[in-house]
């Protein structure tokens, strides 16, 4: 089992968020909030991040087709 606070457990992960709301004179993008992430990585591992919830990650990391449903990740 995965236990919080062992070396392979889930820890606390420091992460920068900012919003940025893009008035109605933007080009591009007039009147939305442009939101950004940014999650450091940690001994060569990368943080899996999706819009759509990430079910059984063997089959999502293994099979290429699984990841064709997760257009906006970084699988």
């Amino acid at each position: 089992p995965v236990v919080a606070g062992t070396a392979r457990g889930f820890q606390a992960q420091s992460f920068i968020a900012t919003l940025k709301y893009l008035d109605v004179k933007h080009k591009e993008h007039p009147n939305r909030i442009h939101i950004s992430v940014q999650i450091p990585h940690q001994d060569g591992m990368l943080p899996l991040i999706s819009t759509m919830p990430l079910h059984n990650l063997h089959f999502l990391l293994s099979e290429s087709i699984y990841r064709h449903q997760h257009v906006c990740s970084n699988l």
